[in-house]
């Protein structure tokens, strides 16, 4: 029988993720994530720690806070340590392969719409193209 360990799971940060750079220079961020599960009775909260690599990290920094809502996919790894009074510990860590964003917090999409908006202009903006080209080069490259 294969062995498979895949993971995806919805839920929102319970805080602002944690960017930090490696000594060799490579972005790892840390996000903690609440997964609630409805039972018939009660809910049931899983706060699930996940590290996020790479661009994908920067990106999660950059435009996440606590409380958005993501979606993660990637594999569970466990850790083993020896705590300082000797005794063994373990804990289980998502480690994200890739990181959809669900929404995003007003703040950040109103701070990041500022950085982004054009400088205010006395009149309309001519293409940047000839009328007889397109962007894109026609709809028949659309992939859809």
């Amino acid at each position: 029988m294969p062995n498979l360990n895949y993971c995806m799971l919805c839920g929102h940060l319970t805080a602002d993720p944690d960017l930090r750079r490696t000594p060799s220079g490579h972005s790892v961020c840390e996000i903690v994530l609440a997964v609630n599960r409805r039972m018939k009775d009660r809910d049931e909260t899983l706060f699930l720690p996940c590290t996020v690599w790479g661009k994908p990290a920067e990106n999660v920094a950059r435009y996440l806070r606590k409380g958005s809502g993501v979606m993660v996919q990637g594999f569970l790894r466990q850790e083993n340590w020896q705590a300082q009074d000797g005794s063994r510990r373990t804990s289980i860590k998502l480690v994200a392969e890739e990181v959809q964003f669900t929404d995003i917090p007003n703040r950040v999409r109103q701070q990041n719409d500022q950085r982004t908006a054009p400088p205010p202009s006395s009149g309309p903006v001519a293409p940047e193209y000839g009328p007889a080209e397109t962007p894109s080069g026609g709809d028949d490259d659309i992939p859809f």
